[in-house]
């Protein structure tokens, strides 16, 4: 059985690069999600938002909903919600899943007890490598744990030689 895919309307086409057309998904709004190395590029006939994999540490499918959700590394970036036009999309989620992990260049994590601290040391659109310091636990985390926070992080930021950074920064839920 073949699936029919969508073609993607020229004015819509001309906002995305070649490379990424054949990756393309149609959304419910009309809009078209696409996939590069570095970001996912969401299109209509004015432009394309671009959304670099860095900001995201993964995305999940509701097929119910035909909904596929991004949770965002931390809270000044709002989750984004992209509702598919077909059930057809185990090519495009897989891609998404595999650009975001790709993203990651190095991780590691420690329980401490009153949550999960987790430090990604990611590689952006420009090449740079960051690091991204989040905690997983149901409050912000204690001060207490700070000094074990700061030492994970110059752990993972030696380990792929990055320099320690100054003065660590509360990390993000």
């Amino acid at each position: 059985m073949k699936l029919r895919r969508s073609r993607i309307p020229s004015d819509i086409a001309r906002q995305l690069p070649r490379a990424a057309r054949s990756n393309a998904v149609e959304l419910a709004n009309g809009r078209w999600a696409a996939i590069t190395p570095t970001a996912l590029l969401v299109a209509d006939e004015s432009g394309a938002t671009r959304h670099p994999w860095v900001l995201w540490t993964a995305a999940h499918w509701d097929g119910d909903r035909r909904l596929l959700m991004f949770q965002p590394v931390d809270g000044r970036t709002a989750p984004l919600h992209l509702t598919l036009s077909s059930d057809a999309v185990y090519t495009f989620t897989t891609a998404v899943r595999e650009r975001i992990e790709s993203s990651i260049v190095h991780h590691e994590e420690r329980d401490l007890g009153a949550g999960m601290i987790q430090v990604l040391i990611r590689r952006t659109e420009s090449g740079e490598l960051i690091s991204q310091t989040i905690w997983n636990g149901p409050q912000e985390a204690p001060s207490h744990a700070l000094d074990d926070i700061a030492q994970l992080e110059a752990s993972a930021r030696e380990a792929v030689g990055l320099s320690r950074a100054g003065t660590p920064a509360r990390p993000v839920r």
